[in-house]
């Protein structure tokens, strides 16, 4: 079985400038892969807390995470977005520094109950946490065709998604949307045929709606400046064209970007302001990417509240 390869670990350890006695929030716990990274430059009184919707990935990320001896971390089974609650609990104010690594895991992926990949034949999920009620079948079933072609266009970014979207209503309509499977082929038929790419991106939009990813994305980013100490750094690694325009302008300008208009972004999120890190986006290096080909997208962009 596949498991996730975290990506840019030595880029993002070094850029977050870790405090040996620091606190530390990993939003997207994954397979600990940064997480175990972060709590070998912590000390004894040094803290870790992680988040992850997926119960198996938790798991496997508190197994890892015990064999660094003599340091402390707290797993939690909940969106990062409920990260302020969390804090309030620990009766933490302030941490020094947030990361959030935005991709879908190998694992997730490759599982092909998780119905995440169009190369996997499964029942339509695409849930990250699954006791959520509503999977990708459900989600489709209750979308309209003006919804479905809104999310195509913004996160599929491909042509012609008014005629990929009427076919998957259309197939709804008729119940004939049950496995990826029947999303697979509404999309190859809607277009008399398609490459890998385009599957990919669709199927990625539908992720995307399924799990909020972009609204919960957004709302903790505007958040987490209120709950990090002065000097303290967020790093975000993105994979996904939008998510790296809405750090950039965040930190940059501190304002939020409207995905569906850029021209009407929402503004005056905070009166922080952001000392850039990185001024142009760091990626994966060749090395790393012959290693794991899902690394070349990935963009991190690190900031630090001044």
């Amino acid at each position: 079985m596949k498991h996730h390869f975290p990506v840019l670990v030595d880029e993002v350890i070094e850029n977050l400038a870790i405090k040996k006695n620091g606190i530390y929030i990993d939003c997207t716990l994954g397979f600990a892969g940064h997480s175990s990274e972060i709590l070998k430059k912590i000390n004894e009184k040094g803290f870790l807390i992680g988040f992850d919707l997926d119960p198996y990935a938790l798991k496997k990320a508190k197994e890892k995470l015990q064999y660094v001896k003599n340091k402390k971390f707290s797993l939690y089974h909940k969106s990062y977005c409920e990260f302020p609650e969390t804090l309030y609990e620990l009766g933490i104010k302030k941490v020094d520094g947030f990361l959030f690594d935005l991709g879908i895991s190998s694992h997730q992926i490759d599982s092909e109950h998780r119905g995440f990949s169009y190369a996997r034949k499964s029942k339509l999920d695409m849930r990250f946490n699954p006791e959520n009620q509503l999977d990708a079948k459900e989600y489709l079933y209750n979308i309209n065709e003006k919804e479905l072609i809104l999310l195509i266009q913004t996160y599929a970014e491909i042509s012609h998604a008014k005629k990929v979207a009427k076919k998957i209503i259309d197939m709804t309509e008729q119940n004939k949307m049950e496995t990826t499977e029947d999303l697979k082929k509404a999309i190859y038929d809607s277009l008399g045929g398609c490459n890998n790419k385009i599957l990919s991106r669709v199927f990625q939009s539908i992720r995307i709606g399924v799990n909020d990813e972009i609204n919960n994305f957004k709302k903790t980013l505007k958040l987490a400046p209120q709950f990090l100490k002065k000097g303290g750094r967020i790093a975000v690694i993105s994979f996904h064209s939008i998510e790296d325009r809405i750090v950039k302008h965040f930190f940059k300008k501190n304002i939020l970007m409207n995905e569906y208009d850029y021209f009407k972004p929402e503004r005056n999120c905070s009166d922080y302001s952001f000392k850039i890190i990185t001024k142009k986006p760091i990626v994966a290096s060749k090395k790393e990417i012959l290693a794991n080909s899902r690394s070349k997208s990935a963009k991190l962009r690190i900031a630090e509240l001044v």
